[in-house]
């Protein structure tokens, strides 16, 4: 399946029910229509009969009366000399390879259509057979014009010349060629068929094709990255994962998350390496792909370190006192104060520095020597290092953070993250010398925004949770019940 197929179709998925809505409409529009007032249609039968044509013939003729017939022009010339209503319609039929034919007048009322029909067809008769005697008028004129002249000039005129005229004006008044007749005169209405299913069921394909344009239509014109091949048009490049919404049984998403890691474990920089998640703009999905990524490698053995980098995200902050922190260590770091700083979680391997609350320049502070020297230190003791960093696009120290990194994964939030925000967070990271290492598209949990983060303690957890920082309130779905996926990550952290 193409790209683009495959991008509409989710789109029409997604918007099904506008699509549902457009199909209704249709349907009852058509049968509204095809439901109407009743409608009567009357016929009157022409023909033609020639004794010197085959009737294959006479029906060519036929043809030519019937395109005749239903000009506009004629037909608004005949409308007019008739006094027939506008309600009513008049059309000219025939059978192929017949000399029939058949005028048909559809009006509101049996009485209008039998009169309307029987009218027009006698009017168009008349006016056929007219011109056909104009003919027949000026043959005989011709024929007879030598002969006159002769008489004239007092010329004598054989016997057998006269008797040879005679037989050509008889063949020519008794000719009944291009003459129309009366083949059925005793007309009467019957009411036209409504056909309402007929109406119905094409209403409903011409709904169900302008709902899927429609749907098509709304997943463009919102601009939001809502499938792979929307982030492929976007960055340029495909997504390496996309993790769908946790579905209650914990297990797709988890795998997914899972997946990255081991991506970044075969396919990533030599470790000891250092790992940047960002985002174009706040997501709480940066923080759990952080997390996943190092609780994975943690449980593969790896001895891994998760920095917390977004100031703005709620954060532990009761380390700060004692500077077990980021923001405490973005001094000149020492190499016990960063062993120190580090704090213990219920994953084996897996150790947490905690950002330490809101910085007034997180610019200022993450000098990239700096930076570089922290990262070195962490190294010493650590095979990965995995920065939860700030949005791209929002914060001037992701920028540092990332160009300090081995490996930057954009997380790009499905359905919420617009496509120019995405191509922008693409440039700038090349801007920056960033090593960007690939997109995933995350599908937001309703909870996620919500969800507690590792720290040292259940206690601290649930402290750090009443000490949250105002812009990382929830969503406002975020509200909905944790699922089991959710309460095994708590149970972790």
């Amino acid at each position: 399946m193409s790209s683009n197929l495959s991008l509409n179709l989710h789109r029409i998925r997604r918007y099904a029910w506008l699509v549902l809505l457009i199909f209704v409409l249709a349907v009852a529009i058509g049968f509204v229509l095809s439901s109407g007032e009743s409608k009567y249609s009357s016929k009157s039968a022409l023909t033609t009969i020639s004794q010197t044509r085959a009737p294959e013939q006479d029906a060519y003729l036929i043809q030519g009366y019937v395109d005749y017939f239903n000009d506009p022009v004629y037909q608004d010339k005949l409308r007019s000399d008739l006094g027939i209503p506008s309600d009513v319609t008049l059309q000219a039929k025939t059978i192929a390879s017949s000399p029939l034919l058949f005028i048909e007048a559809v009006a509101p009322q049996p009485n209008s259509a039998i009169d309307a029909a029987g009218k027009a067809a006698a009017k168009f008769r008349d006016g056929i057979n007219a011109n056909v005697q104009k003919i027949h008028d000026q043959t005989v004129a011709a024929l007879q014009a030598p002969f006159n002249e002769r008489r004239a000039k007092n010329q004598p005129i054989s016997e057998e010349e006269l008797i040879e005229l005679q037989r050509q004006l008889n063949m020519v008044i008794s000719d009944t060629s291009n003459v129309l007749q009366n083949f059925q005169t005793d007309v009467t209405a019957v009411e036209e068929p409504k056909g309402v299913s007929a109406a119905v069921g094409l209403a409903g394909i011409v709904g169900i094709i302008l709902g899927c344009l429609a749907a098509i239509a709304v997943g463009s014109l919102r601009g939001r990255l809502d499938h792979e091949y929307a982030v492929e048009k976007a960055i340029g490049e495909k997504v390496l994962l996309t993790v769908p919404r946790d579905k209650g049984d914990g297990g797709q998403r988890t795998q997914r998350l899972r997946q990255i890691a081991s991506v970044i474990a075969m396919s990533g920089p030599r470790e000891p390496a250092v790992v940047a998640v960002t985002s174009p703009t706040r997501t709480s999905t940066v923080r759990e792909v952080a997390y996943a990524i190092a609780e994975s490698r943690a449980t593969q053995g790896a001895r891994v370190v998760l920095v917390r980098a977004d100031f703005n995200s709620a954060e532990d902050d009761t380390a700060e006192s004692a500077g077990k922190s980021l923001k405490a260590l973005l001094s000149q770091p020492k190499s016990d104060e960063v062993d120190a700083a580090l704090q213990t979680s219920d994953v084996a391997n897996l150790r947490v520095l905690v950002a330490g609350g809101p910085l007034a320049d997180p610019f200022a502070a993450f000098v990239p020597g700096r930076i570089n020297g922290l990262l070195d230190e962490l190294k010493q003791g650590a095979d990965l290092i995995v920065i939860d960093a700030a949005p791209i696009l929002t914060a001037a120290d992701a920028g540092t953070i990332c160009s300090a990194a081995d490996a930057t994964i954009l997380v790009l939030a499905r359905d919420r993250e617009s496509a120019a925000a995405a191509q922008k967070a693409r440039r700038m990271l090349d801007q920056i010398g960033a090593k960007y290492f690939a997109a995933v598209l995350v599908e937001e949990n309703k909870q996620t925004a919500s969800k507690p983060q590792p720290a040292a303690s259940e206690a601290a957890v649930a402290e750090s949770d009443s000490a949250a920082e105002p812009d990382s309130a929830p969503e406002p779905d975020s509200a909905a019940e944790p699922d089991s996926d959710s309460e095994q990550t708590e149970a972790r952290t």
